[in-house]
């Protein structure tokens, strides 16, 4: 137990941390970038997303699928041709990439209509900002589900030791009905029941710790579940 409540309180702190707060909106903005893709320099527009995930880049390039046809290139780059954007006049062509960079993940396109590169179209980069906020509401909700299950294995971990004490109480019954029965054996007998009455005292500290480590991954998932609100 000591184990799990050592992850615990590694996993809760950030949360908890008075410092950070959870009131303010979290400024989502795309800006205006510049990428190499197939050996040219193209103007457009790009988002920095504060989530180490992975996945990420197969959400993007789920996303650009949905534009149309999706061709991977090399240097995290892609291709997606006969593409239909809304906002975007006529068919076009969409140049993008999708990379680690600053502790997260910049992703970046450029829509090429055939007349001009759309880099700073309002609904682009709106877009892109949409994109970005439906990672960070993913990346909570896999927080959400982290800090549920430490919930879960808390309330486990207090209701082993709940049980625990009353199989104690059960053996102290039973050893002071042998205890009358067999006093040729009492030194043993009273050995025995000064240990299981330590232990019961023992096991209400352990049972007091286990329902406040319970409250406390109650506390962190509300704290967690608070963060959606912010998004």
């Amino acid at each position: 137990m000591k184990q799990f409540c050592a992850f615990v309180i590694l996993f809760i702190i950030p949360f908890l941390n008075p410092s950070k707060s959870f009131s303010q909106k979290k400024e989502i903005k795309a800006r205006l970038h510049k990428e190499h893709v197939e050996t040219i320099p193209r103007d457009g527009a790009a988002i920095d997303i504060q989530v180490d995930d992975k996945s990420i880049i197969k959400e993007w390039e789920t996303y650009l699928k949905s534009f149309g046809k999706l061709t991977k290139l090399k240097n995290s780059s892609y291709k997606v041709t006969e593409a239909s954007v809304p906002g975007v006049s006529g068919a076009c062509i969409i140049y993008a990439k999708c990379y680690s960079h600053n502790k997260g993940y910049l992703v970046w396109w450029s829509i090429d209509n055939g007349v001009d590169i759309i880099a700073n179209s309002k609904s682009t980069e709106k877009k892109l900002e949409e994109f970005a906020r439906q990672q960070y509401i993913n990346d909570v909700n896999n927080q959400i589900k982290d800090a549920e299950d430490a919930v879960k294995s808390a309330s486990k971990e207090q209701g082993q030791e709940v049980e625990k004490g009353n199989d104690l109480v059960i053996d102290i019954e039973k050893n002071g009905k042998e205890k009358v029965k067999l006093e040729e054996e009492l030194k043993e007998n009273s050995a025995e029941l000064i240990k299981l009455k330590e232990d019961v005292e023992k096991n209400k500290v352990d049972q007091k710790a286990a329902a406040e480590e319970t409250a406390k991954m109650q506390k962190a998932l509300e704290v967690v579940k608070n963060k959606l609100n912010n998004l």
